[in-house]
């Protein structure tokens, strides 16, 4: 008689092998816990409505392969395409953007697709959304209607039975986490939980402790296992200046270290209205890629192609540079001296700048510091742009034109005398 032998339930021959599984493939995972971290009004908020969004419809993620037959289709969605030139302007529905002046060159294609776009069926999920900071009536509800959601599919659950704005509760509770527990089974296929910030939503938490944060997320650590649910949770920047990207994610490095997954939203430093978003860690698949957007008309622009950038090279960009600093000193120093003594005309001034070894944007940003003003001066092809100090020498004021066939009387007393002043016009 032969006994099956028995698994020791400490052993790891208990565990029951699964695959990873993955909301946006290869940068947030499902059943783990994502953060998201970027200065204050980035577009961190509208960049998880913007994920809701595509869930509640199915629809693809902004670097999603698309099949060469679906390529037209596609293109329709598109706000904007610019040419392989990274100095290429983009067009919008309402302004056209340049990147001429931008750190980080566009995407290899340059292709910009509405939030959401593309005819490709995706992950169809619901969402729970727990927000602090923005009123469901006049913030939330317009942006996901914007960015074209099912808005059935989004729920905005609280204790209290009902939804209310700017009013937090502790997901430490466990009461308060069976909230969030019922939400999850009550929506059709939940995938995604939206903590935005995740600050708010840790009672009495000590935020600067490793042991307090740890103990404060492991049950939110647990719940995203449970349900197979991702958890994105959002929070602000340290202002501290930390070298590391990822030390500046929260005041204790317990946020960073929970979460598998860690996001930055940082601005283009030479193109403030460009969104960069950058990875900081990545504990379950290869280094992804970086993305980048813009925010127009409540809702998400993106360029479909990724970026070879990371998160701690992103802020390095936005790190103040001693020797850029430098750099545009001389700059203002040189336009300030030039200017004093007389307005000059722009093109001549870039041109001799560019000669000197200034940059395109530290010239801009001398311009910027120093208020200088521009001033056209004459009309048609023959109008010149000039730039001056606001407490310096004016572009002079040209000749009044004269018609052609116009002469004055003291005109013709002067060509008497010593033949014409000017040219006449001939018969």
């Amino acid at each position: 008689m032969t006994t099956t032998p028995t698994i020791d339930p400490e052993s790891l021959l208990a565990v029951a092998e699964r695959p990873l599984d993955w909301l946006w493939p290869n940068r947030i995972p499902l059943g783990k816990i994502t953060l998201l971290a970027g200065d204050p009004g980035l577009g961190k908020s509208m960049f998880a409505l913007d994920l809701a969004a595509r869930l509640s419809r199915g629809l693809p993620f902004p670097d999603a392969p698309v099949p060469p037959s679906l390529d037209v289709e596609r293109s329709t969605l598109n706000v904007g395409r610019s040419s392989h030139s990274s100095n290429a302007p983009i067009p919008s529905q309402s302004t056209t953007q340049q990147f001429s002046n931008s750190t980080i060159p566009p995407s290899p294609n340059g292709s910009m697709t509405r939030s959401p776009a593309g005819p490709i069926s995706a992950l169809l999920a619901s969402t729970i959304l727990l927000s602090a900071e923005d009123d469901p009536a006049d913030t939330i509800r317009p942006r996901l209607e914007a960015a074209g959601a099912d808005l059935s599919r989004i729920k905005l659950p609280h204790p209290t039975g009902k939804i209310q704005a700017f009013s937090p509760f502790a997901l430490c509770d466990p009461d308060n986490l069976d909230v969030i527990r019922l939400a999850i089974l009550g929506q059709d296929h939940c995938r995604l939980l939206i903590i935005d910030p995740i600050s708010a939503y840790l009672g009495n938490t000590n935020a600067a402790s490793n042991e307090a944060v740890r103990h404060a997320l492991m049950p939110l650590a647990q719940l995203a296992t449970e349900y197979n649910v991702a958890i994105l949770a959002i929070t602000h920047l340290r202002k501290s200046g930390a070298q590391r990207a990822i030390c500046r994610a929260m005041d204790s490095l317990a946020f960073a270290a929970t979460a598998r997954s860690v996001w930055f939203v940082t601005a283009d430093p030479g193109d403030r209205a460009r969104r960069l978003w950058c990875a900081a860690k990545s504990n379950l698949g290869a280094d992804p890629s970086a993305l980048a957007f813009r925010i127009q008309d409540n809702h998400l622009l993106w360029e479909a192609d990724p970026l070879p950038l990371t998160a701690e090279e992103a802020l390095a960009l936005c790190r103040p540079n001693p020797e850029i600093a430098t750099e545009r000193r001389q700059a203002m120093a040189w336009l300030t001296e030039i200017l004093n003594q007389a307005a000059l005309p722009a093109d001549d001034v870039t041109d001799h700048a560019r000669k000197l070894g200034f940059t395109g944007i530290t010239l801009r940003r001398a311009r910027e510091a120093l208020g200088i003003l521009t001033t056209r001066r004459g009309f048609g092809p023959l109008g010149t742009w000039f730039w001056h100090l606001p407490n310096g020498p004016a572009p002079a004021e040209p000749p009044a034109p004269r018609r052609a066939y116009s002469v004055r009387f003291s005109d013709l007393l002067s060509q008497s005398a010593s033949g014409p002043a000017y040219p006449l016009p001939q018969a």
